[in-house]
């Protein structure tokens, strides 16, 4: 075999290990929040629970805070992601329902950063990944999407701390109704 293809296995199989070391870490910080809150948990015990070494925690995270920062980013970038896929029109069902679909699937994640008094940062960091797709100087634009993502935020904490009663369908329907202004 090839020096060169061995060192791309090996590549390929160093960043499968880390991506392995850090879902550990964040399946064990939420395991472990569900048990006692986030400011009496210490790096040994996530570590501990996730089954690495503190060497393997730090070279991943900062802080507890970091994983939970880390989690909101990939929440975010996933949902932003899925209505760029889904389009820019906010008045279809399709739209919304990719939205709530994705979400649903982040419950777990949203419950925790809601828990941990993290939910506010979720807004921001929605702010700060749609931003670069504005076309520089175009202040509509930048506004509608502030607009549209504020809305947005607000329909979906609302549904995910009412414990998701609504189906997915039905609040997809509401929104086009209230984004059509019917």
């Amino acid at each position: 075999m090839p020096k060169s293809l061995r060192n791309e296995q090996l590549r390929l199989s160093n960043e499968e290990t880390n991506r392995i070391t850090k879902e550990s870490i964040e399946s064990a910080l939420l395991l472990l929040i569900r048990e006692k809150p986030l400011d009496r948990i210490s790096i040994t015990d996530i570590a501990r629970r996730a089954g690495v070494s503190r060497t393997a925690y730090y070279r991943n995270y900062t802080s507890k805070e970091n994983i939970l920062q880390t989690m909101l980013q990939d929440v975010v970038r996933d949902v932003t992601q899925t209505m760029q896929l889904e389009g820019s029109t906010t008045d279809t069902e399709d739209y919304w329902r990719a939205m709530f679909r994705v979400v649903k699937k982040y419950t777990p994640s949203l419950d925790i950063l809601l828990k941990t008094h993290h939910w506010n940062q979720i807004l921001h960091e929605v702010n700060r990944q749609i931003q670069p797709h504005v076309q520089r100087g175009d202040a509509e634009e930048s506004y509608q999407r502030y607009f549209y993502c504020g809305a947005a935020y607000n329909v979906l904490t609302a549904w995910l701390n009412g414990g998701m009663k609504e189906p997915i369908d039905e609040m997809a329907k509401m929104c086009c109704r209230f984004a059509s202004g019917a």
